[in-house]
């Protein structure tokens, strides 16, 4: 038996290539926001590596111990140096004097080097820590039993308001004191520290050292680590850094 076959019509030809058409475009189409989808990603892991081998870098014994000391850094500029804002306050239990702990106050900003952005620019990584040290006139009891407490913030430095947080910590030497109640908070805040601009996000240590890695999840002019700590019967230590304004 013979087979005979039709062949196709010249308009049959061509709503088959037009359907082949249409099908490629829908799968193209389709692909598009997969592909941006992944670029974006890429680009944020890429920014996130460079930030975390420089941050594996950071010597933290010696930072929180340059805090203490006021050690300035002369490779950052002056604007980001004078602009760094850290505080300390003691709130006391009812019965306690507000003299019981007082502090002295100091800190420290480091540049901890240079990451490349998305649009192919640089920009500096700093990280800033402030330090509270309970003093008395009796330096032997200061080195014996004065509590300390830091707050550290690095962030990596952008024109304008686009500076972006990477990450927070926060560090406590409590020495003989019975203590409870760790927290830390870091979000955007006015240049003083005094209120939150955005957030914060707040956690809660179980330890005396406890760092939070954060990137991107705040921007802005001013970023801030906050540090409590509650010393039993006595009261609470905070201790405040902010990346200050000029940044």
């Amino acid at each position: 038996m013979q087979l005979y076959t039709t062949p196709l019509r010249k308009d049959d030809n061509m709503k088959k290539n037009i359907t082949i058409f249409t099908l490629i475009c829908i799968i193209l189409v389709g692909s598009i926001p997969v592909y941006a989808s992944s670029v974006h990603i890429d680009e944020d892991t890429a920014l996130r590596t460079q930030a975390d081998a420089l941050i594996a870098q950071v010597d933290v014994e010696a930072l929180f111990t340059d805090a203490l000391a006021g050690v300035v850094d002369y490779s950052v500029p002056l604007s980001i140096r004078e602009n760094i804002s850290a505080s300390a306050e003691f709130t006391p239990v009812k019965g306690v004097s507000k003299n019981e702990i007082e502090f002295e106050v100091s800190s420290t900003v480091k540049k901890v080097g240079e990451v490349t952005q998305k649009n192919g620019q640089t920009a500096n990584m700093y990280v800033a820590v402030a330090t509270a040290t309970q003093v008395k006139d009796d330096m032997a009891y200061t080195s014996q039993h004065g509590i300390k407490a830091w707050a550290y913030v690095s962030w990596i430095d952008v024109f304008g308001v686009n500076n972006e947080l990477y990450s927070a910590s926060g560090h406590w030497d409590t020495q003989d004191k019975v203590v409870r109640n760790r927290e830390l908070r870091y979000g955007t805040s006015d240049i003083l520290g005094l209120t939150w601009s955005k957030g914060p996000t707040v956690k809660y240590p179980t330890g005396d050292w406890a760092r939070y890695e954060d990137p991107a999840s705040y921007v802005g002019f001013t970023l801030r680590c906050q540090t409590k700590i509650e010393v039993v019967n006595v009261g609470t230590v905070t201790c405040n850094v902010t990346s200050g304004l000029l940044t």
